[in-house]
């Protein structure tokens, strides 16, 4: 069936793309700073139902912070995660409930047994003048015991207990059931792994609905490239990945509500490009949103929710410390044509 359906597929996808890019993209002159930390290293960051952004931090410790993007209070610290020295992805899974993952692994040294997911509780959070009142609930829900070095998260889509999280040493694709704590491997691809083996291989990871398909969207920053894979509703990979993007080192990316990526890159550029199968066709280039090197050690991006969809929040590391900053993309052209 999946056979038969493909050349409808790809003829729906050429027609989106092809009309995004006839109608070009307009640059982005503004990028703004909304919160700026010290002799901390910024690692992912989610947003909120009410826009607060939430960010992950790997050094000197493992944390989870709350930042108001109108600036109307000091960053918080919601939740220290315990026997972990750095927090990486994270994701909500239910209204309030957010997922990270945590290690004691690095991209260049595997820590056996020491990765981790954790629930962040969030329902009865408050938080008032910069000051915790309620704090959030923290507890480990899986143990990753084969992990070599996850690092991004996502969910998909379709399950409200499963999370799928990238494997960036080992080069696949971990299905963690957060209810009972079960871990498996859904895939193990060359396009997951690392170029010569090391270095980073599947770096950002989303599940997202195009064209009513669901799919998995990764980059590997080695391989300089963003791929693309149908996936069944429990996370399995259904179908060989397929290259969208390549020649430039993606880190991570979001997906606006028309299904244009946004991607950074290891440079510190900001890209965005139409989504869809079309590996191999040259008119699928991406386009430049800012000077190569304004954003600077990106490490994740996101868009905000409800009102602030168009803005897209990015997390950055100077050897001073991290920071995140917002890029207004309202005035992108984005449209959908499925």
């Amino acid at each position: 069936m999946f056979t038969s359906l493909r050349p409808m597929l790809f003829f729906c996808f050429q027609l989106f793309i092809s009309a995004i890019l006839s109608q070009g993209f307009l640059e982005v002159d503004q990028i703004t700073q909304r919160a700026d930390f010290q002799g901390l290293t910024l690692e992912n960051l989610a947003v909120r139902s009410n826009n607060q952004i939430l960010v992950t931090t790997s050094s000197p410790h493992a944390s989870l912070y709350q930042i108001s993007p109108s600036h109307a209070y000091p960053p918080v610290k919601v939740a220290s995660f315990p026997n972990v020295k750095a927090a990486h992805g994270i994701v909500e899974l239910t209204p309030n409930k957010f997922y990270v993952i945590g290690t004691d692994s690095t991209i260049s040294k595997t820590v056996p047994k020491s990765s981790h997911v954790f629930e962040v509780d969030m329902t009865s959070f408050r938080a008032a003048n910069g000051n915790v009142v309620r704090p959030a609930k923290v507890h480990k829900v899986a143990d990753l015991p084969r992990a070599s070095f996850p690092s991004d998260v996502t969910v998909t889509l379709s399950s409200s207990t499963v999370i799928l999280v990238a494997d960036e040493r080992a080069g696949h694709v971990w299905r963690v059931d957060i209810s009972t704590g079960e871990v498996t491997q859904i895939r193990e691809d060359a396009s997951m792994s690392a170029l010569g083996g090391t270095g980073v291989g599947i770096n950002g990871i989303k599940v997202v609905q195009s064209c009513g398909n669901r799919y998995l969207y990764y980059t590997n920053t080695s391989k300089k490239s963003l791929y693309q894979a149908l996936i069944k509703p429990l996370g399995a990979i259904d179908g060989p990945p397929q290259t969208l993007l390549g020649g430039i080192a993606y880190s991570d990316f979001d997906v606006d509500s028309n299904g244009v990526v946004y991607l950074t890159s290891s440079g510190g550029g900001l890209y965005n490009v139409g989504a869809g199968p079309s590996a191999g066709d040259d008119s699928q280039a991406p386009s430049s949103l800012v000077d190569q090197g304004a954003l600077a050690g990106a490490t994740s991006v996101r868009f905000g929710r409800g009102n602030n969809k168009q803005i897209l929040y990015v997390t950055t590391n100077t050897k001073a410390g991290g920071s995140v900053s917002s890029v207004d993309t309202s005035g992108i052209l984005s449209t959908n044509s499925c």
